[in-house]
């Protein structure tokens, strides 16, 4: 997963014939902090009354630090330290709690922070692991590891062409959705919030040639 695209197209493609080999696709993908990127992220649950929408930037600091600030619909900045988060929520003071509160976060810097440093070894301490499709339209599926009871994300979905992720797509043990755009693509999301098939096929888009 990476997730950020600024400096992607300096990275030097690679050739694949088929399905594209772990070692290959995430060298490929590799970035160097610190980078940073454009987001939309759109939420699907059955609790919330319409889909959650929020755009904002993602920071990638370092494998364990990682920023997401929100600045639509509101302010809010979330700073990921090793294993604490810090929550900064306009007019309110900065919160700090454990990451293991969190899991959805320790889901998200561990495959975003495992993939962007190129490292298969955490990626794979955290997720089983599977590739599929070509570097033409690629998916990197990513399964918690520990047992299925346990576990509040049930996968991680990596969506993208080449060299260049475009959706992180998670979802949750309770049945909900999130959708996450970066890089250049988020021009693409429309500006009335479409629905998760929708997006999903956007994610999938092949890039103009």
């Amino acid at each position: 997963m990476a997730l950020i695209m600024a400096c992607a197209s300096l990275a030097p493609l690679a050739v694949w014939a088929a399905a594209p080999e772990l070692d290959v696709l995430l060298a490929s993908l590799r970035r160097e902090a610190p980078q940073d990127s454009r987001f939309i992220e759109v939420r699907y649950s059955k609790l919330l009354r319409e889909p959650l929408r929020v755009a904002g930037t993602l920071k990638f600091l370092a494998v364990d630090r990682l920023q997401r600030q929100i600045d639509t619909p509101y302010r809010e900045t979330t700073r990921i330290e090793g294993e604490t988060v810090y929550l900064q929520r306009e007019g309110e003071q900065e919160r700090r709690f454990a990451l293991r509160r969190a899991p959805e976060l320790r889901g998200v810097l561990s495959s975003f922070g495992a993939i962007l440093g190129g490292d298969r070894t955490t990626l794979e301490r955290s997720f089983a692991v599977t590739v599929d499709g070509s570097d033409a339209a690629w998916q990197l599926t990513l399964t918690p590891r520990g047992t299925a009871r346990n576990r509040r994300i049930e996968s991680i979905r990596v969506i993208g062409h080449r060299d260049q992720p475009h959706c992180f797509v998670m979802r949750e043990s309770a049945g909900a959705h999130s959708v996450l755009v970066v890089g250049e693509r988020v021009d693409m999301v429309p500006v009335t919030t479409p629905d998760r098939d929708a997006l999903l096929a956007l994610c999938a888009r092949h890039p103009a040639p």
